[in-house]
């Protein structure tokens, strides 16, 4: 009884793939019908082409660039971004210096490693033209 039930089960699963096959097939030949396969592989080699050049333009601009700034210019904006930044830092100090003059001792005194006294020693507000203090 058993082998007549899994019979039965097997050739359901052979009429339900068969079906699925049909549907499948007739999917395919209505793509078939509808893209034209030698146009779209025309297509394809063209666009391949177009990338490949595109490529090799995008390759030469880039070496072109390269060639146009040098070696030196990386070096030498890197260097100007670290000056401007140490500037940058400068004036932040200055500013901490005349809006709160006793946290940028205790914050200069902390950095310096400096004894408390020295921190205590240094002018308490420093002048900046313009500023009306003086």
């Amino acid at each position: 009884m058993t082998a007549v039930s899994n019979e039965m089960q097997a050739q359901a699963a052979t009429m339900r793939l068969s079906d699925a096959m049909k549907a499948s097939t007739e999917v395919m030949q209505m793509m078939n019908s509808v893209v034209n396969v030698p146009e779209t592989h025309e297509a394809m080699a063209a666009m391949r082409q177009e990338m490949m050049k595109a490529g090799l333009i995008e390759e030469l601009i880039d070496e072109g660039m390269e060639d146009l700034d040098g070696p030196d210019l990386e070096e030498e904006a890197e260097q100007e971004v670290d000056r401007v930044l140490a500037d940058l830092a400068i004036d932040a100090a200055m500013r901490l210096a005349i809006t709160r003059p006793d946290d940028a001792e205790a914050q200069a005194a902390a950095a310096s490693g400096a004894p408390a006294a020295a921190a205590a020693a240094a002018p308490a507000r420093v002048a900046v033209p313009g500023d009306g203090a003086g």
